[in-house]
């Protein structure tokens, strides 16, 4: 019987303490919660609401709406909020209906209008009304009701009022789009999550996810909006949610404004006013990167080339740098949890071949940093994700394992010599010493030409010296030894 698999999850405890700290601060009501791409944040932020009492969340996701560059994607957000409080239970029949009229002048049709807006953009925010029919069939009854109780007192009302209130309501509906609307639907909206408050004695939490994959114009359309709102009545936020959490990697939108409105305009002066006490930044590198193993551990190698190349063994020094060069990406979000994932369980398919190195006909397998390039391309799929990352990963270097001079370290770097030294093969493989000189680091590096494996059919430059090896810098080495491997053709 084939052994079920665990589901695969990443320890969230310390960020979640971290983030529970962060969001349980005094008047702490409005969030930019930041993590790069594919990090795991709106999973942490599922698993954190769904395991705290004290909250209840109304998570969006405005990246999936239907919505056209001129139509007001707020519009859907207060609709596609109405639905997900419906789904969480919130009891119509206990709304107040009588005062809900007197307050926003809710005459006549009004629920009528809630019924086909809710309808029409049920539609465009590509969720099912479905589960919500009694929801809606009480919302017809409630506004049959009260339409019946609304023309028998009407009767007696003079006509001037009359005309008052119709113009009333004429231009208060004319202010659609207006950052300071405060129409029927935000009404119920407010209704709604007060409703929750009080049954249930909890904080109602808005999140809007993936704000920085959605329209430029949408982005800042709703920022604005809630911006005014807590600018025109500064003690809450908009619909009365306790808080509001906008979930993005801050450099996007910042990238995003400047785009839109020029790099010498101040992004920080804009942003402030969208989180109460400072960005939370989510990091869970260090968790993902501990993980690494397990992941490799589920990919499948043809075992006629396991004794070359197994991701399984952890004491191969083939496997030793890919898990190294994987942390160094996870850490400056070169490389994403979901991408990582997609990798569990999948088949990796070994190509061995002829290369011609400096004049010299060798085998792609007699070079680690070969095989390991190759393995690279295979989990960014193309050859433009991996230098990208390797771009990344130079510019920030997020390790300088040169700190201390051991083995495992000069291993690494003497898997690059043979493509960054144009001279390596010429007159060396008798176990005389050379150097190389980079001019990158402006270091010089001892080294012997030498084999290794079982066949003796690996070759490297075993490192000996490193002139000031506190210069070295592995990851921008890495990245010029791609470059030349690519320019080679050493690559398939």
């Amino acid at each position: 019987m084939k052994r079920l698999e665990k589901p695969f999850q990443i320890d969230i405890r310390q960020v979640g303490l971290d983030f529970e700290t962060h969001i349980s601060q005094a008047q702490n009501d409005r969030l930019i919660f930041s993590g790069g791409f594919g990090t795991g944040k709106t999973y942490f932020l599922n698993d954190f609401f769904n395991a705290n009492e004290e909250y209840e969340a109304i998570h969006l996701y405005p990246v999936n709406y239907s919505v056209a560059s001129n139509e007001d994607i707020f519009e859907l957000i207060k609709y596609d909020i109405i639905i997900e409080l419906f789904i969480k239970g919130v009891d119509i029949k206990k709304i107040d209906f009588n005062k809900f009229l007197t307050a926003q002048f809710f005459v006549q049709n009004k629920l009528y209008d809630i019924v086909s807006l809710l309808l029409e953009g049920a539609f465009k925010i590509k969720k099912s009304l479905f589960p919500l029919g009694e929801v809606i069939l009480e919302l017809k009854k409630k506004a049959e009701t009260l339409k019946n109780e609304y023309d028998v007192y009407h009767k007696g009302v003079q006509i001037d009022d009359r005309k008052y209130l119709e113009k009333y309501l004429n231009d208060f509906e004319s202010q659609k789009g207006n950052i300071y609307e405060d129409d029927s639907i935000t009404a119920l909206i407010r209704e709604l999550i007060t409703q929750i408050k009080l049954d249930r004695k909890k904080q109602v939490v808005l999140v809007i996810d993936d704000l920085d994959r959605i329209d430029p114009e949408h982005i800042f359309r709703l920022l604005n909006v809630f911006s005014a709102h807590f600018e025109h009545n500064n003690t809450s936020n908009k619909f009365a949610f306790d808080k509001v959490i906008f979930v993005c990697d801050i450099e996007n939108i910042r990238n995003i404004f400047h785009a839109k409105y020029g790099s010498s305009v101040d992004f920080s002066g804009y942003i402030d006013k969208f989180y109460s006490k400072e960005i939370f930044n989510f990091d869970n590198s260090i968790e993902v990167a501990k993980r690494i193993t397990n992941i490799f551990s589920t990919i499948e190698v043809d075992e006629k080339y396991k004794g070359t190349f197994d991701l399984r063994d952890l004491n191969k020094r083939i496997t030793n740098e890919i898990g190294y060069i994987i942390q160094g990406m996870i850490k400056v979000n070169a490389l994403n949890l979901r991408s990582l994932i997609k990798l569990r369980n999948n088949l990796y398919i070994i190509r061995f071949y002829e290369i011609k190195i400096q004049g010299r006909i060798k085998q792609n397998w007699n070079f680690n940093i070969i095989l390991i390039f190759n393995f690279l391309r295979f989990v960014f799929g193309n050859d433009s994700g991996l230098a990208n990352a390797l771009k990344r990963c130079a510019q920030f270097n997020p390790t300088d394992i040169y700190d201390r001079f051991d083995n495992d370290n000069t291993d690494k770097l003497g898997n690059l010599i043979p493509i960054l030294d144009p001279s390596f093969f010429i007159e060396r493989m008798d176990g005389a010493s050379s150097k190389y000189y980079d001019p990158t680091c402006d270091i010089n590096i001892s080294f012997k030409v030498e084999t290794f494996g079982t066949m003796r059919d690996g070759i490297w430059g075993s490192v000996s010296h490193v002139d000031f090896p506190e210069r070295i810098r592995y990851f921008v080495l890495l990245e010029k030894t791609y470059q030349e491997a690519l320019k080679a053709g050493l690559l398939k």
